[in-house]
């Protein structure tokens, strides 16, 4: 038996991450990190582990995470435009032209 199937991964290759440190979730999120940790005091950071003494998170705690923020996150309303219905330009002209 190879050592991805005793792993339990083997539809991982070699090579390919498992797991991202705190920065590398961060960065591939575009999140700061004072960001994560706010939303970690928050209970909504990604799930972690510990691995010798080492916090990460694992490629599917990442992927459970990002969904579990799309389902939280509320619709957009199209924004209406503040000009709509009203005269784009009210230019009045006070000179008045005597043939």
């Amino acid at each position: 038996m190879g050592l991805m199937a005793k792993l339990g991964a083997s539809d991982v290759s070699i090579g390919e991450k498992l797991a991202f440190s705190i920065k590398e979730f961060c960065t591939l999120h575009g999140i700061s990190r004072a960001h994560f940790y706010n939303l970690r005091n928050l209970g909504l950071g990604p799930r972690e582990m510990d691995v010798r003494g080492r916090r990460v998170i694992s490629v599917e705690a990442a992927k459970e995470w990002r969904r579990q923020r799309e389902a939280a996150a509320e619709p957009r309303v199209p924004r209406t435009n503040a000009l709509e219905g009203k005269r784009h330009c009210s230019v009045k002209s006070s000179a008045r032209i005597h043939p």
